[in-house]
C-alpha cells in the first residue's frame, strides 16, 4: 500500500504560507488544485514561488493518487483486474 501523507505533509505546508501571505485560495470546490497552482507561482515582493514545476508536477500526481486513493470504496473491482 501505498502511503501519501506526504502529500497531506506538503498540503499543510502550503495552506500555512498561503495564510501569511495572504495568498488565499477562493474555489471552495477546487481549493486543493488551486493551492497547489498557487504554490508555483512567484508572488514578489511577498514571496518566492514556493516549488517549481517537476515539484509541481510530482505532488499533483501525489494528490490526483490520493484522491483516488480516498475514493475508490466506490469502485467494485474483479480480483482477475487486480494481478
Amino acid at each position: 500500500m501505498v502511503d501519501y501523507t506526504p502529500y497531506n505533509t506538503f498540503e499543510n505546508i502550503f495552506r500555512n504560507v498561503a495564510a501569511v501571505f495572504e495568498n488565499s485560495v477562493d474555489d471552495v470546490e477546487r481549493w486543493r488544485v488551486r493551492l497547489l497552482e498557487r504554490m508555483r507561482l512567484d508572488v514578489l515582493p511577498l514571496r518566492p514561488a514556493v516549488i517549481d514545476d517537476a515539484a509541481y508536477d510530482a505532488l499533483d500526481e501525489l494528490r490526483r493518487f490520493r484522491h483516488l486513493f480516498r475514493h475508490a470504496y466506490s469502485v467494485k473491482l474483479a480480483p482477475r483486474d487486480c494481478s
